[in-house]
């Protein structure tokens, strides 16, 4: 698990939430950098997971990672980075396995993001249910808005995409592509078993 704090002159609010996370992962975290007015996280059985100076912390396979120009960024991946004193860049590779929530606003004027969604709303002491929401995935299965999630403050990085975001919302959003180049040609017929093998072998490791 990673997870992130922005709350500018508020340094109780990032050790509160701080303490939240913990708590939820059930284990100290191996990178903490709470200088300033942002805290990052990573916790345990996250691979390879952190910077040790806390510029960011992630989770996968993080390649050719720049804040100044996150569309070069490759892999499958998620990963939060502070970009000065009042900005997180929160980021997505095309792959959607690996899940990346954040809430801004709220009474504290602040900014938190986590890879898990349930550490976030125990964060959130003002959170609550979207019931918009909720009656539209009820009826059709799907929420309209994409990054929408169920909670009424929280939403989701979208897959190949990267946002600069402060306490007050959304500042900037990257597309970053989906190169998927593929890796030989055959047909339908001499491809389906090895695909076959791989959805096994990925759903294995899922579980």
């Amino acid at each position: 698990m990673i997870a992130a704090v922005l709350a500018p002159g508020d340094r109780p609010t990032i050790e509160r939430h701080w303490r939240t996370f913990t708590r939820a992962a059930t284990a100290d975290p191996t990178t903490t950098d709470t200088g300033g007015s942002i805290g990052l996280f990573a916790y345990p059985g996250t691979p390879p997971g952190r910077s040790a100076r806390g510029e960011r912390v992630w989770i996968g396979d993080l390649r050719n990672f720049s804040v100044e120009t996150p569309g070069t960024s490759r892999g499958d991946f998620a990963v939060i980075a502070a970009n000065g004193e009042e900005e997180l860049l929160l980021a997505k590779g095309r792959f959607g396995g690996r899940p990346l929530f954040y809430a801004t606003g709220g009474a504290g004027r602040s900014l938190v993001a986590c890879s898990r969604i349930g550490p976030l709303v125990a964060a959130l002491e003002d959170s609550s249910f979207d019931l918009d929401a909720l009656g539209a995935y009820l009826v059709w299965g799907s929420l309209p808005d994409a990054e929408q999630t169920l909670y009424r403050r929280i939403r989701r990085v979208l897959p190949a995409s990267a946002i600069r975001v402060g306490a007050e919302g959304v500042r900037e959003r990257y597309d970053l592509g989906r190169d998927v180049v593929p890796a030989r040609r055959a047909s339908v017929d001499e491809l389906a078993p090895e695909l076959r093998d791989r959805v096994n072998a990925a759903i294995e490791r899922a579980f």
